[in-house]
């Protein structure tokens, strides 16, 4: 590579990491967030509860989750999580301004006290409730972190 195009130590070239304006792809709060929204919406399609048919003997069990495709029982919960997730990595969107870091903080810490919330109500040893339980506190950190970090 010609030493021309590379920026010389006391340049302020864009890229170089001396400028201010330098960020990497994704901060702490991004990724953790995002990471929290994906496994909140994998939480979704996973196995939260079997229901047990009656006249069948005693350890049979149904092998389709409850929550699946929105016509089970616990439907509504579904939406519940994927709204609160996808809304919670939306307000990612927003560049935090001093004014508003605390509004959006606070509405990205409820999207994922939602989750945590639904989470812990449906809690078994199961893998839909600790995922979504992992994620939502994964939202909730974000939240944190974002609010706390500096600009």
């Amino acid at each position: 590579m010609p030493t021309s195009l590379l920026p010389n130590k006391g340049s302020n070239a864009p890229g170089s990491h001396g400028d201010p304006a330098f960020r990497r792809l994704l901060s702490r709060a991004e990724a953790v967030t995002l990471l929290g929204m994906i496994l909140v919406v994998f939480s979704v399609f996973a196995v939260w509860s079997y229901q047990t048919f009656p006249g069948l003997p005693v350890g049979a069990v149904g092998l389709g989750p409850v929550i699946r495709h929105g016509n089970g029982v616990l439907g509504w919960l579904m939406w519940a999580l994927l709204v609160s997730a996808i809304a919670a990595a939306t307000l990612l969107l927003f560049t935090p301004t001093p004014r508003s870091r605390l509004t959006l903080a606070i509405s990205q810490g409820v999207c994922g006290l939602l989750c945590v919330a639904i989470a812990i109500r449906y809690l078994a040893l199961e893998t839909g409730p600790l995922v979504a339980l992992a994620g939502g506190a994964m939202l909730v950190a974000g939240a944190i972190e974002r609010m706390s970090a500096r600009q």
